[in-house]
Formats: C-alpha cells, structure tokens, sequence
C-alpha cells in the first residue's frame, strides 16, 4: 500500500488565543485534523476554512500559511511523514468525514508512542499507515 512511508513526528495544536499559521514549505507530507475552532490555511493556492472533522493534506514542497487569524479556540492533530514513492491510497487533499473519531483516536496513539520510550519505531509507521487507510475510508463515505 504504502512502500517505504516513514513517520517523522506530531502533534496537537491548541491556542486559546488569536493565532495565525505561519508561511511555510516543507518537505514531508502533513496531515491535519481539525478538533475545534476554526483555522484558515491557504494551501496549493486555495483558501480553506478547517473547523471541527475537517482533514487537510499537504503534500511536500507545497507552500502552506494562515490568511486570516483564528480568534477562538483552534486545536488540531498534525503529524508529519515521508513517501518514498506517490501512492495512490492518500486521502484527498481536503474533505469532511462523516465520523472522525477514529482518525483522532489513532492520532492520539501515534502522539502517545512517539513520546513514551521503549516502543519501536516501527509503531509509528505502522499506525500512520492505519491512519491514511482510515481517512481514505472516510473520504470516500463522504462522497457518498
């Protein structure tokens, strides 16, 4: 499915204040997913509005940045990886699945083992590979 995918790292985001993505290009593949508030990104030159469900993929080299200023609460999963080769099997670059509690399950679990020693590597993989499976299963109900 996914041949040589490696986890780098994640996250999740909270501001209680007023707060704006900052300008940038990187050079992983990002995924984020919006928990609560709003967030405005301008990825591959389109204007988008995350709010609570909402997944984003950015893909590498890709210049992403906040065109407008968040002033409630916004809290999001990030998570950072690399394809060693285009895959078919991502999930669109935006969408809104029906039900996200399984992929901000899965989130919560690579966070938790990234940051508690004694767990390979490998899980991380393992557990961003279940979570494109999960959002390409999600995008394709919600085009439904």
């Amino acid at each position: 499915m996914y041949n040589s995918l490696k986890y780098i790292h994640g996250g999740k985001f909270i501001s209680n204040s007023v707060w704006i993505h900052p300008d940038r290009v990187i050079d992983s593949n990002e995924i984020i997913i919006m928990i609560k508030g709003t967030a405005y990104i301008n990825a591959n030159g389109k204007n988008r509005i995350l709010t609570a469900g909402d997944v984003l993929r950015i893909d590498p080299g890709t210049r992403h940045f906040g065109y407008k200023t968040s002033d409630n609460v916004t809290s999001f999963y990030w998570l950072h990886f690399l394809l060693g080769d285009k895959s078919d099997h991502l999930p669109p670059e935006f969408f809104t699945p029906e039900d996200s509690y399984q992929a901000e399950l899965i989130c919560r679990q690579i966070i938790h083992f990234e940051r508690t020693d004694g767990y390979p590597d490998d899980v991380c993989n393992l557990l961003m590979h279940v979570l494109l499976a999960e959002l390409c299963f999600q995008s394709r109900s919600a085009g439904d």
